[in-house]
């Protein structure tokens, strides 16, 4: 929860409150839907984990990376073209 947490606050406020739950594996699960072609999912492990994808338009991004000194520049980006 307190990755969770400290993850959802790295985020721009322009994308508002994500839809938050959590996975049978204990990690938290955050989606950001705008619509079939434009949602960015957000898997935040217990050890600060990152698991991404999105949906944008015909552009998809996949990655995996860890938590540290703010969010990876791939999922911010990801996170601006969301709200375009």
């Amino acid at each position: 929860m307190a990755w969770a947490r400290e993850v959802l606050a790295a985020f721009p406020d322009c994308l508002g409150v994500p839809d938050i739950a959590f996975e049978p594996d204990g990690d938290a699960g955050l989606e950001w839907w705008r619509g079939p072609d434009r949602v960015l999912s957000v898997s935040v492990g217990r050890n600060g984990e990152l698991r991404y994808a999105a949906r944008l338009n015909a552009a998809r991004v996949i990655g995996t990376e860890v938590f540290a000194d703010g969010l990876p520049k791939r999922l911010v980006e990801a996170a601006y073209e969301l709200v375009e």
